[in-house]
């Protein structure tokens, strides 16, 4: 089935206006990732992200000790970084494709003549 006229001009804008929306999304999620610090979801005793309460109560027995796993900053950040290299790279090769595919045959319809 191929589209003629202003449906098909119609089906191009929504194409450009979607394309845009994406392409702002991809560029917030890496500005974010790059230059914001992940929220941790410390909570607690007056705790946040950049500074932890700890307590200890008050019992007579041994309680259990529990496992903690960190990791610094900079392997997340090296992550996101990573990450962004490949979509830049990826983004390239994919708009190629979009743009022979959106001007494949034209990319407006002109009016037709009666």
């Amino acid at each position: 089935m191929t589209l003629k006229g202003w449906s098909r001009n119609l089906i191009q804008i929504g194409l450009v206006i979607l394309t845009l929306i994406a392409l702002g999304t991809i560029i917030s999620a890496i500005s974010v990732g790059l230059l914001g610090n992940p929220d941790m979801m410390i909570a607690g005793n007056g705790s946040y992200s950049h500074f932890l309460n700890w307590y200890s109560d008050r019992v007579l027995d041994t309680i259990t000790q529990p496992t903690t796993i960190t990791l610094s900053i900079w392997y997340y950040r090296a992550l996101i970084l990573i990450w962004s290299v490949w979509v830049a790279f990826s983004l390239i090769k994919w708009l190629k494709w979009a743009w022979f595919v959106f001007t494949k045959d034209e990319v407006w319809s002109k009016k037709e003549k009666k």
